[in-house]
């Protein structure tokens, strides 16, 4: 699923088992390497969001998947 825009309304979104295997381990690399600053002292899901959407430009996704594929289990 290549979208052009991430999804302007809430909503997890659909998404095939290999763009849950690629997206899912993106989004915890950018959790692990996160260090607070002063402007961003915790890693909100906007900040994860923006940060996996700019370094992932062909498949965007919304704060609502993201907020899902992280609580997924191995």
């Amino acid at each position: 699923m290549i979208n052009d825009i991430p999804p302007a309304i809430n909503g997890t979104m659909i998404l095939t088992v290999q763009e849950i295997s690629d997206i899912r381990p993106k989004l915890l690399q950018i959790q692990s390497v996160f260090e607070p600053t002063d402007e961003e002292p915790e890693l909100t899901t906007h900040g994860l969001v923006s940060r996996y959407n700019f370094a992932n430009p062909t498949i965007l996704i919304n704060g609502d998947t993201a907020e899902y594929l992280l609580s997924l289990s191995e």
